[in-house]
């Protein structure tokens, strides 16, 4: 009756679930799990059932570069996209989903046979281990190259060609390198070692003394895999071609993927390219934003200012001031739109304009010329006194303004110091600088 109870046998004591002395009743049998729910994960990924793991993976990365979060899409498909191809892109998890469906991998490993049945009741181990095999090849290491960029063309964007020699794996007679999602396909991982080049083994160094080492993997000879027949390995130069768009930053990366040298038992690294915007004789940049120095006279700061600039792409454009408008020294003003254009949109950042206002120097100006002034801009603030014979009269001179409360004293010091040598008159001259 157990065994009947769980594997759908005619079960039950007579008399029991019937009429007395009469067969038990056969239980309702579950309903088998549709079809169309264990082909779900094939048509969320638009392949058949009998697509190959090369298949199941090109139509994942299609529409994962389709629906990506970042590029738009809906985070809802590309979650059920990236759990349809966790599960077929793994071989075993992608055969328990055949045979028991996605109930069957959610009971912990896909639908448990009589032996797991039986395992739970008397006492035994079931449930699935844990596989040892490796997930698959690694990926290489990126390749980091700086890219110097003059300001200009982050301003206008620029297509550079650069030319590099790389490793690459090819077909046997060719020598273009195989697609990157067909570099798998071109080589055989260890069995030994998993593709880790080196395996552990243990040696007896003494009774009841065990030592563990790792060593090198004597299948592959420590390279983790083997190229499949019909391929090559070989240096190529290539020409690479690197878009920097408009608007890019300082320090922003342009990412080539699957550029790196083609190992056997590795999937090719990135090459990234890193911005490095070199210094411009006009302008400084923050952001989207430009800042240039203006010098203007006296009489621009006064009258207004205006004059042509060229901008980081050729062309010149008049800059000016609002009529009636005066200047003063460190006045930052701005013009909207004459920025550094903002990445992936029509938008443009600010230019600003901190201005410098240079004064005449002294002997610039004649008596008549001050006059004239003056008698423009109106009288002086503080009226001109008459200076009287018995008035003394004092002239202001240039001076570092570090120098303000940092009086010399060791030079003071020493001055007295002469002044005792010679009669003792330094006590006197304190005594009357303090009166």
């Amino acid at each position: 009756m157990f065994f009947n109870d769980f594997f759908g046998g005619q079960g039950g004591h007579p008399g029991m679930g019937g009429m007395p002395g009469g067969g038990g009743q056969r239980r309702p049998q579950r309903p088998k799990e549709k079809a169309e729910v264990k082909d779900e994960f094939y048509k969320t990924l638009n392949v058949e059932k009998t697509a190959n793991a090369k298949q199941i993976k090109k139509a994942y990365r299609k529409l994962a570069m389709k629906n990506h979060p970042d590029k738009g899409g809906n985070p809802e498909v590309f979650k059920k996209m990236s759990e349809a191809y966790e599960v077929l892109g793994d071989e075993k998890k992608r055969k328990l989903y055949d045979k028991y469906g996605k109930k069957g991998l959610e009971a912990g490993g896909g639908g448990r046979n009589e032996q797991d049945i039986m395992s739970m009741f008397f006492g035994g181990q079931g449930g699935r281990r844990r596989s040892a095999e490796p997930t698959g090849p690694k990926k290489g290491e990126p390749v980091v190259h700086p890219l110097r960029v003059s300001l200009n063309d982050l301003y206008k964007g620029k297509t550079q060609r650069l030319r590099i020699t790389r490793t690459i794996i090819c077909k046997v007679g060719e020598s273009t390198p195989v697609d990157v999602d067909e570099v798998e396909d071109t080589f055989e991982v260890c069995q030994q070692c998993r593709g880790r080049g080196a395996v552990m083994k243990t040696r007896q160094i003494g009774p009841g003394f065990v030592q563990q080492m790792q060593v090198q993997c004597s299948d592959c000879g420590g390279s983790g895999a083997s190229l499949s027949r019909g391929y090559k390995v070989q240096q190529k130069q290539e020409t690479l071609v690197v878009e920097i768009l408009k608007g890019m930053k300082n320090n922003q990366k342009i990412t080539l993927r699957g550029k790196g040298d083609m190992i056997p038992g590795t999937l090719p690294g990135d090459v990234i390219f890193v911005i490095k915007q070199l210094n411009h004789s006009t302008f400084k940049r923050r952001g989207s934003d430009l800042l240039l120095d203006k010098e203007i006279s006296l009489l621009e700061a006064v009258c207004g200012v205006k004059w042509k600039l060229k901008h980081l792409d050729g062309r010149e454009v008049i800059i000016s001031t609002t009529p009636g408008e005066i200047l003063k020294s460190q006045d930052l003003k701005c013009v909207q739109d004459l920025g550094m254009p903002i990445t992936d949109t029509c938008d443009f950042g600010r230019m600003f304009v901190l201005f410098k206002v240079k004064f005449p120097t002294k002997g610039d100006l004649s008596a008549d010329q001050i006059n004239a002034i003056e008698a423009v801009l109106g009288p002086r603030t503080s009226p001109v006194p008459v200076v009287k014979d018995e008035e003394e009269e004092s002239y202001l001179e240039d001076v570092d303004p570090a120098t303000f409360g940092k009086l010399n004293e060791q030079t003071r010091g020493a001055g007295d110091e002469s002044d005792d040598e010679e009669g003792g008159g330094g006590q006197q001259r304190v005594q009357c600088a303090q009166q």
